[in-house]
């Protein structure tokens, strides 16, 4: 069971925003997932609870538009988007600050502006060089 969105299998808080609308999966919904999972890894949640709030809330931000703005959420869901994620990303502490840009990257909208799964691969490969 996972309570999974519109025609999709899963958990819904995995799902990124175009398979949940029902519109369907790409690679660029996998990249989405993979950010949901690394912000669970590196974000050091100490209860399930932070982990729902900050998880959804990033979720969120995508769904809204992003940090861009984007179509969905245009100019004015953008700003909360940005909001929620400042906030979600604050909650989570210091631990793991290096991958929230990308993960906030690999949640943008529209699906076609986020990383190819290449592109993650190398990032992550830097960073964990880095520590």
């Amino acid at each position: 069971g996972g309570g999974g969105g519109a025609g999709c299998g899963g958990t819904r808080l995995y799902a990124a925003p175009e398979v949940v609308h029902g519109l369907g999966g790409c690679a660029a919904s996998d990249v989405f997932s993979l950010a949901v999972v690394m912000a669970e890894v590196h974000a050091g949640f100490t209860t399930a609870m932070e982990r729902a709030v900050v998880i959804s809330a990033l979720a969120a931000t995508a769904a809204e538009g992003g940090a861009e703005g984007g179509a969905e959420g245009g100019v004015e869901g953008g700003v909360r988007g940005r909001r929620l994620a400042s906030t979600a990303m604050q909650a989570a502490g210091s631990g793991g600050i290096a991958w929230r840009p990308l993960a906030l990257q690999m949640m943008a909208m529209p699906p076609n502006t986020r990383p190819v799964a290449a592109e993650v691969a190398r990032v992550a490969n830097d960073m964990a060089a880095l520590t």
